[in-house]
């Protein structure tokens, strides 16, 4: 199953996969190798990037609750973003008024 293609360079066709990850068209010109270490796993390493991509991976410590992990992780984030956005508008809010009132 293809998932992407793009085209190197010097115009050789990359494809990319579930099952072989990436792979050239012409097989006289591979692709980088996989490493000998990690060749023959279980899972692949796309598989490991899926799985930590859909918070699957957390199943294991979380149970069930998984399913909450990414959407509480982003409420968080936006938190934070929306918190430093306000204290830097503040900051920025007295640095003008100062020097432009006086």
């Amino acid at each position: 199953m293809i998932t992407g293609m793009t085209s190197d360079y010097n115009g050789e066709e990359i494809y990319f996969g579930f099952n072989k990850g990436a792979f050239a068209r012409n097989p006289q010109k591979p692709f980088v190798e996989m490493p000998p270490e990690i060749a023959h796993q279980p899972i692949s390493l796309w598989n490991v990037a899926l799985e930590f991509h859909t918070a699957r991976i957390y199943k294991v410590l979380f149970g069930r609750l998984y399913i909450l992990f990414i959407p509480l992780v982003g409420l968080f984030v936006l938190f934070i973003l929306i918190s430093g956005f306000l204290i830097w508008f503040k900051s920025r809010k007295k640095k003008l008024g100062k020097g432009f009132y006086e």
